[in-house]
């Protein structure tokens, strides 16, 4: 049986992802949008604070989290297997290799 876990990342239940905001195919992306923001807010938070442990480290790395979840959770709604996905990713790293922005 093939794993539909987008990135190793379960997304919501197909009934979830049918049903309220996310029965709207525009709203599913736009979720991504909502989360990121959260996390660069909190990724500023720790930083203003100096970079400490504990709490606001966690909230950063929760926010990351709920980014990577609504990626998966686009990968679900819009039936993007993940074959699709690691090749799109292979495509990025070329085009930041080809820039230089990633060595070795």
């Amino acid at each position: 049986m093939e794993d539909r876990r987008p990135l190793g990342i379960t997304p919501f239940d197909p009934d979830v992802l049918k049903t309220g905001d996310y029965a709207k195919p525009k709203a599913v992306p736009l979720k991504t949008l909502e989360e990121s923001a959260e996390m660069v807010e909190a990724t500023k938070d720790w930083l203003k604070a100096g970079r400490p442990d504990g709490g606001l480290r966690t909230r950063m790395l929760d926010e990351m989290a709920d980014v990577l979840q609504t990626i998966a959770n686009q990968c679900a709604a819009f039936g993007i297997p993940d074959d699709e996905l690691y090749e799109a990713l292979r495509r990025c790293e070329t085009r930041n290799r080809d820039r230089g922005r990633i060595t070795g």
